[in-house]
Parts: C-alpha cells; sequence; structure tokens
C-alpha cells in the first residue's frame, strides 16, 4: 500500500538567525511577528542561547522537540507545535504563501 499526504495547509516559521538582547542570544523565528512569537511562546515555544549550544524546544505530545537555525517550526492542523529538519522540510511541503 502507498499512500500520500493530504494537502492541508499549516502555519510554519523558519529559524534562520541568532539575535542579542539584553546579553542573551536568542533565534529569531522568520514571518513571525512580535504577537505571533507571544502565542508561540504561551503554546511552549523556547528559545534557548548561549555560545556553544543555540537551539529552540517546543513541548510536544511526545515530549521536548529540538529545532536549530534553519530547521522549520510547524503549527499542525490540530494546533500542536512540533519541529521539522531543514531537508525533511524541503522533500515533503511545498511554500504556498
Amino acid at each position: 500500500m502507498k499512500a500520500i499526504k493530504k494537502p492541508i495547509p499549516v502555519d510554519v516559521w523558519q529559524a534562520v538567525a541568532e539575535k542579542q538582547f539584553n546579553g542573551k542570544t536568542f533565534i529569531v523565528i522568520d514571518g513571525a511577528d512580535p504577537d505571533e512569537v507571544k502565542k508561540l511562546v504561551a503554546e511552549g515555544y523556547k528559545s534557548i542561547g548561549n555560545q556553544k549550544d543555540l537551539h529552540f524546544e517546543v513541548e510536544t505530545l511526545e515530549g521536548t522537540m529540538r529545532g536549530e537555525i534553519d530547521d522549520y517550526l510547524v503549527r499542525g492542523v490540530q494546533g500542536e507545535l512540533y519541529v521539522i529538519k531543514k531537508y525533511i522540510f524541503e522533500q515533503t511541503y511545498d511554500v504556498i504563501g
């Protein structure tokens, strides 16, 4: 048996860079305005930064998922957040807007 994913639009943001603010380093989420970032934080998104290890995390039903610069943060069809590695995203998704 073979199957193909249904073409259901989802919200997606890419972690694109790091930014210094008040002496701390954060990951910049491309395309997320300040209100959207607040909503993502309320939903469990955390940017974690230090000189040796800069990443972001989201809490999921399966536990904590970790993402890095160039990875994608996705809000699924039921409002859940999860991380997709860049190479997997590029193989399985088309950006529509």
